[in-house]
């Protein structure tokens, strides 16, 4: 239908030639809206795959602490508990997360 329009004699010269253009334009647009729509699901999958990664050296910090602490060295092992903690429920729930780790 819509190409039957665009190459109807009746319209003139100009303004089939004006059609092309904005027909690409409007391909780009939205080409470029689906660009920014993947990249943010991206970045928010990459948020998750750094949380995660973050979880696996809080559990083996908090081993190690607890070792040195059965050992009888002086570790820091609830603070770890609780960023592990936070962290986990951060990931489980969604929310803030603590920065600073130890």
């Amino acid at each position: 239908m819509f190409l039957r329009t665009l190459f109807r004699p009746t319209l003139t010269l100009r303004s089939k030639l004006l059609v092309g253009p904005a027909i690409i334009v409007v391909v780009i647009g939205v080409l470029a809206g689906y660009a920014a729509v993947s990249l943010n699901i991206q970045s928010d999958n990459a948020s998750v795959v750094g949380l995660v990664g973050r979880q696996r050296m809080l559990i083996e910090r908090l081993a190690k602490e607890h070792i040195l602490a059965a050992e009888g060295y002086e570790t820091e092992y609830q603070e770890t508990a609780l960023v592990l903690d936070d962290s986990f429920t951060a990931l489980l729930e969604g929310g803030a997360i603590r920065t600073e780790v130890g």
